[in-house]
């Protein structure tokens, strides 16, 4: 006889980090990045841009 546990319920929190392309115009997120970078690659045209950390 096998004995199964019931399914325990989770939760979790994810950060989305929302960017937009200062050459194509077009935006993309990115799921809990890390807070200090600041150097992103547009996944679209592949452009290159700083995007400020905002100060809360």
């Amino acid at each position: 006889m096998v004995i199964r546990k019931k399914p325990t319920a989770k939760r979790s929190v994810e950060h989305l980090h929302h960017f937009h392309c200062g050459s194509c115009g077009k935006w993309w997120s990115i799921g809990d990045a890390p807070a200090r970078r600041t150097v992103w690659s547009c996944p679209w045209c592949g452009a290159k841009e700083k995007y400020p950390v905002r100060k809360k």
